[in-house]
């Protein structure tokens, strides 16, 4: 169930805290969306993180509340762990 999934909201993705690591520890499947360019993911980007750099988000075109309705879906439902 969607509802059902943990959603924390990064106000200042640069410098990334090292907070976030304590986060990342608790989950075995992270999507990362992030409106424009792949900022915090590229600080992280050895951790178990998907999005942008793994093709799990568009790295084009407007992402909508049906776009991303549809990732969170297509990422948390259907598609094989990390």
């Amino acid at each position: 169930n969607i509802k059902n999934i943990d959603v924390l909201k990064i106000f200042l993705p640069f410098p990334v805290s090292k907070k976030i690591d304590n986060v990342l520890e608790k989950y075995s499947k992270i999507l990362l969306i992030e409106e424009n360019y792949p900022v915090l993911e590229y600080q992280i980007r050895n951790k178990p993180v998907s999005g942008r750099l793994t093709d799990n988000i568009p790295s084009e075109g407007e992402l909508t509340v049906d776009k991303i309705i549809n990732i969170i879906s297509d990422f948390f439902f259907t598609s094989s762990p990390l």
